[in-house]
């Protein structure tokens, strides 16, 4: 059993699951199995191990919410702004700040 656990390619996935303390009834089962019984029980627990491993997992939970965008009124993100453009940007929210002050808003 150990060899055939040495020699496989997904040996320590299939090792690692055996070794697990739920899995130790399974693991004693094998190993009191005939060497050429082990390689088939082995085999099969590899192919099956693999296969949850590339199955995908479907989800509950409801698709991801479409974020509406940080500056409303459709602006382009400041972060993705050139120098300029943030610049342009900037002092018109400046210009605003002051007009709100101003005007006792």
């Amino acid at each position: 059993m150990r060899e055939a656990l040495l020699q496989s390619e997904n040996g320590p996935q299939v090792a690692y699951h055996l070794g697990r303390p739920e899995n130790w009834d399974l693991a004693n089962k094998i190993r009191e199995l005939s060497p050429t019984r082990q390689l088939y029980e082995l085999g099969k627990l590899e192919t099956q191990l693999l296969v949850v491993k590339q199955t995908k997992k479907v989800t509950a939970a409801p698709p991801p919410i479409k974020p509406v965008g940080i500056t409303g009124g459709g602006e382009k993100d400041p972060s993705k702004m050139s120098t300029e453009e943030w610049m342009d940007w900037d002092k018109k929210q400046t210009i605003e700040k002051i007009k709100k002050r101003l005007s006792g808003g």
